[in-house]
């Protein structure tokens, strides 16, 4: 990675079009790992969380390796839609965006949980949304707006992450 940048976006996609190519990049996946290891900042939404990944499985059953940087992995062989409109809450305040994907998690042996945070829905009905929110990570499945508030990610760029802030663990 040519210089080291102060924060990596990867603000989605359909990462389940290019899971070959995705999985031999292991330049990129390389210097990923090693950027997340000494402390670099990476947001990641939806397809980009998806690759901050031990895997994704396709919808034939064939997993494929991708970055490990998540304790996390997704599938899409039982596509399920999940949209709507969302609102959580995180330290620093508020933050809003959407969910438009077909994947899901997968059960793990020892997998560590994302975070539960407190989150909305367009009728304002409780949902639980799992957020990776740590001093080098965030990320979800929502696909954040970024012009309305942004106490949320001031909070987390000032390094001001508290683990204490989840309700409970995702099992």
């Amino acid at each position: 990675m040519p210089g080291t940048p102060d924060l990596l976006y990867f603000p989605g996609g359909y990462p389940e079009l290019f899971l070959k190519e995705l999985a031999g990049n292991t330049s990129l996946i390389e210097q990923l790992r090693a950027y997340a290891t000494t402390g670099g900042r990476i947001i990641a939404e939806c397809g980009g969380m998806m690759y901050l990944g031990h895997s994704i499985t396709d919808e034939n059953g064939q997993t494929h390796p991708m970055t490990g940087i998540l304790d996390i992995s997704t599938g899409i062989e039982q596509k399920k839609l999940s949209l709507g409109y969302r609102t959580i809450r995180l330290p620093g305040g508020m933050a809003k965006g959407h969910e438009f994907h077909y994947s899901h998690f997968l059960p793990r042996q020892g997998h560590s949980a994302a975070e539960i945070t407190e989150g909305y829905n367009a009728r304002g009905e409780r949902i639980d949304i799992p957020i990776f929110y740590t001093p080098g990570v965030l990320a979800s499945y929502l696909h954040l707006y970024w012009g309305e508030e942004t106490g949320f990610l001031e909070s987390w760029l000032n390094g001001e992450h508290k683990p204490e802030m989840a309700a409970k663990s995702r099992k």
